[in-house]
């Protein structure tokens, strides 16, 4: 039985680098950029064996990004296309 489940994880300088892509390559707003951000701030903070983001902490986030910000903040399914092959490429 493996004690450590979750696997790869997406770490700060990750997650930075593929916000930057999300930018310059597939033309994200400031705003949207912040609330990817801010989507995933609270997993890639925590310390210890669980500091980074997890594919089942990112699948969540993408679930909460779909349910609360889906057409609110001009995000639309190409948009959860980028995110995911972007951070996609972390995990």
């Amino acid at each position: 039985m493996a004690f450590f489940a979750d696997g790869n994880r997406i770490s700060q300088h990750e997650f930075h680098k593929a916000l930057y892509d999300l930018k310059e390559s597939a033309g994200f707003s400031d705003h949207q950029i912040n609330k990817v951000r801010s989507t995933f701030g609270g997993d890639l903070e925590e310390g210890g064996f669980g500091k980074g983001i997890s594919q089942h902490e990112f699948k969540k986030g993408i679930e909460r990004l779909k349910e609360e910000h889906m057409g609110e903040h001009r995000f639309d399914n190409s948009h959860f296309d980028h995110i995911e092959k972007t951070f996609g490429r972390y995990l």
